[in-house]
């Protein structure tokens, strides 16, 4: 974390670079407990400037515009909470001022004013940040950007030559708003050669539109369509090939998505053509364990009947497990199915091998453990296709202290739909803990420092909220700290600061925005008396649901080719609405195209060349 503090006269502006701003500009009095008001006053109603006053103001390094922004700010008077009024501007190149927020702070000395980034050309510019009747203010340098995601689409991941590429553009502002704006698209074919360039702007629904006929010759692979708007900038793949759609659509089921070593694979494959009749031929399963490369270990050939057949494998007896599936090993089935027209179609399907019928995962909330502070810990218990069971666990916690002194403790837990939350008191003179759990045969430990402070002060942050929050929930965390004063917190999604806030009181209650989706974390912090600042961070899911409810209908629910048939679209609301009406085989090869054999043997490939040379230098 880096951060710019300045202190000029008693003001103190520091600027949020990457993460949370850890500085010392405001004290505290041991003794003293902050039960002031922290209701928002308007900036006529705050106090103005002292020359002994001090400053802690937070601001973004990056303005996003057209989005929603934000500035934290305290002030204090001889240790003590005052309210004063801020008055904040931009300033560009040219010497333009533009107005963003005038604020103060409560009774307690904070604020968080929230404002409308300005819809300016993109650069650096001047913040200034002035008291309320100071004759000057502070000046730092932040960056205005455009950075609006833009979403591309096109009708389908594959064409041939002499065939039309249609694309859309979407383009949002940072509230998930359509925005129209100039965006430049380019199309570059399989060798990079720039094929297609064009200036398009968006309409009201963010959206725009285009056609690219392909010639006949072309360069065949994989060429990229890329769309820039200011410095945003959104890339996709698409394939243009010479290829023949498959004759039939190819699907292999089994019993369970795993296995455990000693017990025989079994499954089903179906085949049927894409204008619904089934497909009579032969089936051909071979099976591949992996040992550190894949090994065939066994086939089975069968016909189909009514385009089914059943196939029995034998057990796979052995297989190497690796690090990145907690020790589980992997099977490999590659399926190919031949009509009786000779046609052939592939797929594959990938096994989970596993030693035991079920998995026990021991999660700490944090890799540390703060003395005097509550820890999670989640039990999970499910079997190796992570399907939940429900488990007695028995976890076992070790304490230790600086002279080596021990205090274990144990209980046992019934998991509920696969899960069991404990919470564990870590003693005030613990410097760790050794963590044990098991079930049965399963068994799985951790051990777990302290962090360090020069104070021992800490903070805790904890989800009280129960599930996974939606857009217009709210979501709340439970604030422990060694020491009592204001909680500073920021939201942190997709890169920016999406909300900040203050609370004098233990638990933080957060509305939860669509800017928050799909996942953000939550850091606070507290200035603990002797300025030594005192931090945490949670991170939590959300789920964003569409308000537009879209419903489809066709008039007819089986046509011949050559048919007129109307579709029916109801959206509910005015809307802009995207169709693709695509032959469903192009989809099947698309997904077809490299089967996992095929994928690993590349990969084994382009692993097994040498990417850097290492060449030893002796002085």
């Amino acid at each position: 974390m880096k951060y710019i503090g300045v202190k000029k006269k008693g003001f103190c502006l520091l600027v949020l670079l990457s993460c949370i701003l850890l500085a010392g500009c405001i004290g505290q009095d041991d003794s003293k407990v902050q039960t002031s008001s922290n209701e928002a006053l308007s900036y006529d109603e705050g106090g103005t400037y002292s020359e002994d006053d001090e400053y802690l103001v937070l601001v973004p390094k990056s303005l996003f515009s057209g989005g929603e922004s934000s500035v934290t700010m305290s002030a204090f008077l001889d240790d003590e909470p005052v309210s004063r009024g801020v008055e904040y501007t931009l300033t560009s190149a040219s010497g333009d001022i533009i107005p963003l927020v005038k604020a103060a702070t409560s009774e307690s000395g904070n604020n968080v004013a929230k404002f409308e980034v300005p819809d300016v050309e993109e650069g650096s510019y001047t913040l200034t940040a002035t008291p309320s009747g100071a004759e000057s203010g502070f000046t730092t340098t932040v960056k205005v950007v455009q950075n609006n995601p833009i979403f591309i689409e096109t009708d389908k991941p594959i064409y041939k030559p002499g065939q039309i590429i249609h694309v859309r553009l979407l383009s949002l502002n940072n509230n998930l708003v359509p925005v129209v704006q100039n965006t430049t698209v380019e199309i570059a074919d399989a060798k990079g050669v720039k094929i297609f360039k064009d200036d398009l702007v968006t309409n009201e629904y963010g959206v725009a539109f285009f056609d690219l006929p392909l010639a006949s010759e072309l360069n065949l692979g994989t060429w990229k369509v890329k769309a820039t708007s200011g410095s945003s900038m959104s890339e996709v793949d698409i394939r243009v090939e010479k290829y023949v759609l498959p004759k039939f659509d190819l699907d292999t089921s089994t019993e369970k998505s795993w296995f455990l070593a000693d017990e025989p694979i079994t499954g089903t494959v179906s085949a049927n053509y894409f204008f619904g009749k089934v497909v009579e031929g032969t089936v051909e399963v071979k099976a591949s364990r992996y040992i550190g490369v894949w090994e065939e270990y066994s086939t089975s050939t069968a016909p189909l009947k009514d385009g089914n057949v059943e196939f029995a494998l034998p057990a796979v007896g052995y297989v190497a497990g690796t690090f990145g599936a907690g020790g589980q090993g992997s099977v490999m089935l590659n399926v190919t199915v031949t009509d009786t027209g000779g046609n052939s179609e592939e797929t594959t399907e990938l096994l989970t091998i596993a030693e035991h019928p079920f998995i026990l995962q021991m999660i700490p909330e944090s890799n540390s453990i703060k003395p005097g502070m509550p820890l999670q810990i989640l039990l999970v218990t499910k079997d190796p296709g992570g399907e939940p069971l429900e488990k007695e666990v028995t976890l076992v916690s070790n304490f230790r202290d600086d002279s080596y002194n021990y205090d274990e403790s144990k209980e046992t837990y019934t998991t509920e739909n696969g899960v069991a939350l404990v919470m564990l008191e870590i003693p005030e003179d613990a410097v760790s803990v050794e963590l044990h759990a098991v079930s049965e045969e399963v068994e799985v430990t951790s051990t777990l420092n302290s962090v360090y402070s020069p104070s021992a002060s800490f903070l805790h942050l904890s989800q009280v909220s129960e599930g996974i929050p939606e857009v217009g929930d709210t979501i709340s965390f439970k604030v422990y700290s060694t020491n009592v004063g204001t909680v500073f917190y920021d939201v942190f999604a997709n890169g920016r600061t999406v909300y900040s806030a203050t609370s004098d009181e233990p638990q933080i209650n957060i509305p939860v925005t669509p800017q928050m989706s799909p996942s953000a974390k939550v850091v606070a912090y507290i200035i603990n008396p002797n300025n030594e600042v005192s931090a945490d961070s949670l991170p939590f899911d959300v789920k964003f649901s569409t308000k537009v409810d879209l419903s489809t209908g066709f008039d007819k629910d089986t046509v011949a080719p050559g048919d007129a048939v109307s579709v029916e679209l109801d959206a509910g609301t005015k809307s802009m609405i995207g169709l693709s009406i695509v032959d469903e085989s192009v989809y099947a090869l698309s997904e077809g195209r490299l089967n996992l054999k095929q994928v690993f043997d590349e990969l084994e490939i382009r692993f097994m060349e040498p990417q850097v040379e290492a060449h030893p230098q002796y002085f």
